[in-house]
């Protein structure tokens, strides 16, 4: 009953959020967005932010690093949104919020873990900072619900590593995510600061868990992002494009705009794919450092495969 309520809540304030931004011009940064004709993304801080701040008040703010971290990330994408920031700015926000949450994860005393996490944890943060750049956030939601789905089944039923309520909030945080850009046509995900904020959510919970069971094989819950993140940032520093600006070359895009796929479907596809990966990770637990592998492998073949070919069409 508690989650249903703070749904509604957070339905509530989302749709006062976004009428307070069309008849206002107080937020004049997503107004001047408007008229470059580029998408506008508000309100997905906004919900994150305050999904957390309940969990964190019922639970007397249990996980201190993690508020600080999307604090810090809320301050600087509200910030945004009144007044442009330099990229630099909202960069040192995203790194910023790191340190805050390596201090709840209890890793700065083991060097080769710090590190470890630090590179890996940085690639993930980067590749939500770039599909925010895209303009394809969409996906960013859809993938998340399907990450944190996973991560809730293994905290009740495998491995509790984590509060309950933080992963079943975080759920219903994505839930309503992709409810609003079905609903409002991508009115409800952020730039740089909210797409950060969504995988500081996810990397949190994700990586107590690994850190626990000192099994990094559970990244694979990320493959499908992660690879096709990487595949296209390659293609571009191939090309020597400018992978900080949108040119709409992400796969995502590619398959809207070359491939005439719905973008909800496309996201249905991506998050689909992922709860497969996901299903055959857990049937061949035993073997899940060759499936890794051979997941890995194919994926990657079949991304570049995707990206040269589409990029051919008219």
């Amino acid at each position: 009953m508690v989650y249903v309520m703070i749904a509604i809540v957070l339905i509530l304030t989302e749709m006062f959020y976004i009428r307070l931004v069309n008849k206002t011009s107080f937020f004049a940064a997503i107004h001047e967005r408007e008229k470059d004709q580029r998408p506008v993304w508000s309100g997905a801080g906004l919900l994150l932010y305050l999904g957390m701040l309940f969990f964190s008040v019922i639970h007397g703010f249990v996980y201190p690093g993690f508020f600080f971290a999307i604090t810090l990330l809320a301050v600087v994408g509200l910030w945004n949104n009144v007044k442009p920031i330099s990229k630099l700015i909202q960069h040192l926000a995203l790194w910023g919020s790191l340190l805050f949450m390596f201090n709840d994860l209890d890793i700065y005393n083991d060097s080769i873990c710090c590190s470890f996490s630090l590179v890996l944890i940085v690639s993930v943060l980067i590749m939500y900072s770039f599909r925010a750049i895209d303009g394809v956030n969409r996906i960013s939601g859809a993938t998340s619900f399907v990450v944190l789905l996973t991560l809730a089944f293994i905290n009740s039923r495998m491995v509790p590593f984590i509060d309950e309520m933080y992963l079943w909030i975080a759920i219903v945080l994505s839930f309503l995510l992709i409810f609003f850009n079905i609903k409002y046509r991508n009115r409800a995900l952020g730039g740089e600061a909210g797409a950060g904020m969504l995988a500081v959510i996810v990397l949190f919970a994700l990586w107590k868990l690994i850190l626990l069971t000192n099994d990094v094989s559970y990244l694979i819950l990320m493959v499908v992002c992660v690879i096709d993140s990487i595949v296209t940032v390659v293609y571009r520093i191939f090309r020597r494009e400018n992978i900080f600006e949108s040119e709409g070359r992400h796969i995502y895009q590619l398959l809207v705009s070359r491939g005439n796929i719905p973008p909800i479907i496309v996201s249905f596809l991506y998050a689909s794919v992922q709860s497969l990966i996901v299903a055959g990770y857990f049937i061949l637990f035993p073997y899940r450092w060759l499936y890794m592998a051979c997941v890995l492998v194919m994926f990657i073949l079949l991304y570049m495969y995707l990206e040269f070919y589409l990029r051919k069409l008219n």
